[in-house]
């Protein structure tokens, strides 16, 4: 439950989809440039790497928060 919010809600911030609207559950789905940067600050890069890595409810909160700051720049 909580990975299709954060896939819903990463869909709608510019800094996670800057080029379009290829959606994240697609499955050749990749890591856009301002999501790999905050998947980084939340000590997460192999994330990047491999979309599909399990990520706890904390993670995916600091991610979203880090995406969202970003994106209200």
């Amino acid at each position: 439950m909580m990975r299709a919010f954060f896939v819903a809600s990463c869909a709608m911030l510019p800094g996670c989809n800057a080029l379009g609207s290829s959606g994240a559950g697609s499955p050749d789905a990749e890591v856009r440039p301002g999501l790999a940067s905050c998947l980084v600050s939340i000590g997460r890069p192999d994330v990047v790497a491999d979309p599909g890595a399990a990520m706890s409810n904390t993670e995916i909160a600091a991610l979203l928060d880090c995406t969202a700051e970003r994106a209200s720049r």
